[in-house]
């Protein structure tokens, strides 16, 4: 989405004048926030969250297991006891106990779009099943996505293997950023950063406690230590 200043313009450089005012990357979201894990004593997201937060009343969580309520119930339960403390009034969850009528209400309503974390490749199946990518492509609030969800959020999703994954792919995810990460990115995890180190991809290796925030604007913010690809070796970085 563009926006461009038609006015005439007297003494100004226009070519120079386009550059600044057309706005090429202006995002429909709010800001989207990309989380390993989400903990009540991490105060700077929490600083963060309440600004961006006030005046937002409702949350949809989408389950990354949707057959498994028990875990998205946990989960769920959780979110909303962190998010009351914020101001949030409104809770809904969208499962295969939820039917794609209400989902696509819920959704149509929603200020803040959860993604729950667990099985990404089930999530992702999930949305395509219910066809809701489009709406959540099409949504102009606030993006949390945890673990699987905040991977599921970037075009390129990197999903290393694990005890339910046989084999690390990457595949095709929303599309709504251009950051893959790796979440609970363990530097002493050796098997963790084997795979990290062979993927013919830029990834954002994201310990817990630390965090991403991109605005509107596509400005990005990366909150602790994370770690990336360089030169085949693992480096640290940190911001903020």
């Amino acid at each position: 989405m563009g926006l461009r200043y038609n006015r005439p313009i007297d003494n100004v450089n226009r070519e120079l004048f386009d550059q600044i005012f057309t706005i090429q990357d202006l995002n429909d979201f709010e800001a989207i926030y990309l989380l390993s894990s989400i903990t009540d004593e991490d105060k700077e997201l929490k600083t963060l969250l309440k600004k961006d937060l006030k005046d937002k009343k409702k949350i949809v969580f989408i389950a990354a297991d949707a057959d498994n309520y028990e875990k998205t119930d946990i989960y769920c339960n959780l979110g909303k006891k962190y998010f009351k403390k914020l101001g949030i009034t409104e809770f809904e969850k969208i499962d295969y106990r939820t039917t794609k009528f209400a989902t696509i209400k819920h959704l149509e309503t929603a200020d803040i779009i959860f993604l729950n974390g667990g099985n990404p490749i089930k999530q992702m199946e999930f949305i395509k099943e219910y066809e809701i990518d489009s709406l959540i492509n099409n949504f102009r609030g606030i993006f949390i996505g945890i673990s699987a969800g905040a991977m599921n959020l970037a075009k390129k999703v990197y999903c290393s293997k694990d005890e339910d994954i046989p084999e690390t792919i990457i595949y095709e995810g929303l599309g709504i950023i251009d950051i893959t990460i790796e979440p609970h990115f363990d530097k002493n995890n050796k098997e963790q950063v084997k795979e990290f180190l062979k993927a013919d991809l830029e990834v954002i290796g994201l310990p817990d406690k630390s965090f991403i925030k991109i605005d509107k604007y596509g400005v990005k913010n990366i909150y602790g230590t994370y770690y990336i690809k360089e030169n085949e070796k693992i480096v640290k970085k940190e911001e903020n």
